[in-house]
């Protein structure tokens, strides 16, 4: 390798920095996404279980399941982006 086409620390921080936004942001989008579709998921979570409802012992327990919920499926669904990242 020349020296034009090592990179230095900071070089490497700031492309670490740029890779994990581009993952944050994939997974902040999906996760808004899969909120949206909380109840459909949930539904389908239930489903093999039968006829249960879920009981909230708090106030928040609801918005936190839904929540829940949203974020693994977030996760889930912004997989290729962020492990794509985390391989470059």
């Amino acid at each position: 390798m020349t020296e034009e086409n090592r990179m230095g620390v900071l070089d490497h921080l700031e492309e670490l920095r740029s890779r994990l936004i581009i993952a944050l942001i994939a997974i902040l989008v999906t996760t808004a996404l899969a909120y949206v579709f909380s109840d459909g998921i949930l539904y389908f979570l239930r489903a093999p279980a039968g006829d249960i409802k879920l009981q909230a012992f708090s106030p928040l327990d609801g918005f936190m399941i839904r929540f829940r919920v949203a974020l693994y499926g977030g996760i889930s669904l912004a997989a290729p982006i962020w492990i794509f990242q985390l391989m470059r």
